[in-house]
């Protein structure tokens, strides 16, 4: 039973291992040093919220977290847990868009959730 257990186990760390791997795929977009049209590159972000992420820092300064980001006009905590995983706060931009519309939704959270009790 132990041993079952080791092996399932795993298996799991290396799906997931495999799964960050591939989600981290597409790169990150820096919210500190991203034009509009860079951050216009995520599906879904838009044209008036990229513009405002940017306002926002010109006037503010740097963003000292992620979270930092509900203090944009627009952002909602839903739409910010959209795209958590897809900026950054240092560094250079990597992000690919090609790559990213190529990672399974399994490893976004894009998708508008059903209503299950219908």
């Amino acid at each position: 039973m132990r041993k079952m257990s080791v092996v399932i186990t795993g298996i799991l760390l290396v799906m997931l291992a495999f799964g960050g791997m591939a989600y981290a795929a597409h790169g990150r977009i820096n919210v500190n040093t991203a034009s509009v049209e860079e951050l216009r590159l995520l599906p879904g972000l838009g044209d008036t919220l990229a513009a405002s992420i940017v306002e926002f820092r010109d006037v503010n300064g740097p963003f000292n977290s992620i979270d930092d980001l509900l203090k944009v006009n627009g952002m909602t905590e839903p739409k910010l847990n959209e795209f958590r995983e897809d900026f950054k706060l240092e560094g250079e931009t990597d992000f690919d868009p090609e790559t990213y519309k190529q990672v399974p939704d399994v490893y976004r959270d894009t998708q508008p959730k059903k209503d299950l009790k219908k």
